[in-house]
């Protein structure tokens, strides 16, 4: 399973993950950056935790090169 997220929404306190069985089951929105966690504990944000981003080009994900990086 996978729990994406996208990446203005994982701001706050509270994150809304969307769960799929594969990252082509989910329609990402051209240009729009995701936040992506392969499995449950991954989804638990803690101190140092860093999860690649993916943004959404014609309708399917593509890794980048970047991680989001949590330090709170």
């Amino acid at each position: 399973m996978y729990y994406i997220t996208s990446r203005n929404h994982s701001n706050g306190d509270m994150i809304i993950w969307r769960q799929v069985k594969r990252l082509k089951d989910f329609k990402a929105e051209d240009g729009f950056e995701y936040i992506v966690a392969k499995n449950e504990r991954e989804r638990r944000i803690e101190m140092g935790t860093s999860l690649p981003i993916y943004i959404g080009l014609n309708g399917k994900l593509k890794k980048c090169s970047s991680y989001a990086l949590y330090l709170f």
